[in-house]
């Protein structure tokens, strides 16, 4: 691909990124050059640091960052398989003028760097941007005598970003891989959270279906919910993160925590979310809201399903361990 740069326009329908993203018109190649020089990319060395999905989710750290190959199926592929189409694809229209830039552009837009067969993904928020009736650009700049702000017009001319630290992904063409370098920012642009609820609920079928289990594989996790409370269930998996992240990020990989645990460990939180239910006064939760362990399986009810989820969370279950009891769901 030849080096270039492309606007998306996120104010729209997420899935229609050929009819949104556009060629920055009006450049030369020498002036896309020029543009690029400007622009802080993120270095090899932080790429390197970046761990694989596994690997991130699967440690104790506050998750931000990530990599995943062409053809591997997580959350947020679909999206970036998409992005990746049309960021190869000749055919988008240019943006002639800044005035139908703004015309257009209405809170976030990406700014997509295409240099050395990798595209760079940028977030740049235009809420302090402001239009006049005759549609002139206009930015905001401190105006430190009076400590407020004058609005300062700039004719035919955006500023693009250029701060490492608004590159939210890259994809990498040669060698064939996503990284998104701040996952939180990547996903509220595309609103992934549809995503995660899908795959929060495909993860509980694979619990129900004995395909996912806990503790070296060693008990199984019994989803006892009726055929009238189905759709409560659903429902209560996608009305809050706190249940729907830890199940979509919930991979069956040694590395999770309650499932590097014996049977007698994963039995030993049980038995002391009870006994805390019952020795502290005005607890969050109830006994009947703590899953029940019972004959090496643990059984998950309706009411259970916000600490079940909990326990998937690596801190979380880190903290149990440690007699620490803090359940998201329960504890703002």
């Amino acid at each position: 691909m030849e080096n270039n740069i492309l606007i998306l326009n996120l104010s729209n329908d997420i899935n229609d990124f050929d009819k949104r993203m556009y060629f920055l018109g009006g450049q030369s190649n020498n002036e896309i050059e020029d543009e690029l020089k400007k622009v802080n990319f993120p270095t090899e060395k932080q790429k390197k640091r970046i761990r694989s999905w596994e690997e991130a989710f699967d440690s104790h750290e506050r998750f931000t960052q990530y990599y995943i190959t062409f053809g591997e199926e997580i959350y947020s592929s679909n999206i970036l398989n998409k992005l990746s189409s049309s960021i190869k694809s000749d055919n988008h229209d240019y943006i002639p003028c800044l005035d139908e830039l703004c015309s257009c552009f209405k809170t976030t837009m990406l700014v997509i760097y295409i240099k050395d067969n990798e595209a760079f993904i940028f977030e740049e928020s235009i809420k302090n941007i402001y239009l006049s009736n005759k549609k002139i650009l206009f930015s905001k700049e401190k105006w430190q005598e009076q400590n407020s702000y004058r609005l300062k017009a700039i004719d035919e001319i955006i500023s693009l970003p250029v701060d490492r630290k608004k590159c939210i992904a890259s994809i990498d063409f040669d060698e064939e891989r996503f990284y998104i370098y701040n996952s939180y920012a990547f996903d509220d642009c595309f609103n992934l959270s549809e995503s995660q609820k899908i795959s929060a609920k495909n993860n509980i079928q694979k619990f129900r279906d004995s395909i996912y289990k806990i503790a070296n594989d060693q008990v199984k996790v019994i989803i006892d919910i009726d055929i009238d409370n189905e759709e409560k269930f659903n429902n209560l998996i996608e009305s809050d993160s706190k249940i729907y992240d830890p199940l979509s990020k919930y991979t069956n990989n040694r590395k999770r925590k309650i499932n590097s645990i014996d049977i007698e460990r994963v039995k030993s939180v049980i038995d002391y979310l009870n006994e805390y239910v019952k020795k502290i006064e005005n607890t969050p939760f109830t006994k009947d809201k703590v899953p029940i362990f019972n004959n090496g399986e643990l059984i998950v009810t309706l009411n259970s399903l916000p600490i079940f989820a909990a326990l998937l969370d690596n801190k979380i279950i880190v903290s149990l361990l440690e007699g620490k009891v803090k359940i998201p769901y329960y504890n703002n």
